[in-house]
């Protein structure tokens, strides 16, 4: 392996560890992350901003570098390393609040973090949106196939107790 590459283990967690890595390969995976983001899967961007926080917490790394790390966040639109970083970053905002450190802590993590946040709530509302309008056609096509079976039931008709449980449940 030469100088300038980088390793990643324990690929999208799939084992139960955490994997730390020398100061150099560290560098150069932020390096990667604020270069290309994407050429790290989702779930590795996730993975790394967990251990990188975990192992310096630990006292296995200094304190500096899973600050440099999450550097990169400012370009991140996925789910899972925001949510991986949250996590982390909750407890050191807890942690810092009454300090004097603070004010540095939350003007260079947080730096990120409104513009990135409006990003997730109009992916969010948009998801949001869109199940809205498929939970509607799903309840649509359960009220045809209720009226379906109810029609002869309340016409006085045997309706077998199979369908039963389905039009009840949509019409009470």
């Amino acid at each position: 392996m030469d100088e300038d590459s980088w390793l990643l283990g324990n690929i999208n967690q799939t084992g139960y560890f955490r994997v730390n890595y020398d100061l150099r390969n560290w560098r150069l995976l932020i390096e990667q992350l604020m270069s290309n983001h994407e050429v790290i899967s989702v779930g590795n961007r996730a993975g790394l901003i967990d251990d990188v926080f975990n192992l310096a917490r630990a006292g296995y790394l200094p304190q500096n570098i899973p600050l440099e790390l999450i550097r990169y966040l400012s370009q991140e639109k996925e789910f899972l390393p925001w949510h991986a970083a949250s996590r982390v970053l909750y407890h050191l905002d807890k942690l810092l609040d009454r300090t004097e450190e603070y004010n540095l802590f939350s003007t260079e993590v947080w730096v990120g973090l409104p513009k990135m946040a409006v990003f997730l709530v109009k992916t969010l509302s948009i998801r949001k949106r869109k199940f809205q309008v498929d939970a509607y056609k799903v309840m649509s096509e359960v009220e045809k196939l209720s009226i379906f079976h109810v029609n002869p039931w309340s016409g006085g008709e045997f309706l077998s107790p199979e369908p039963l449980n389905c039009p009840l449940c949509t019409i009470s």
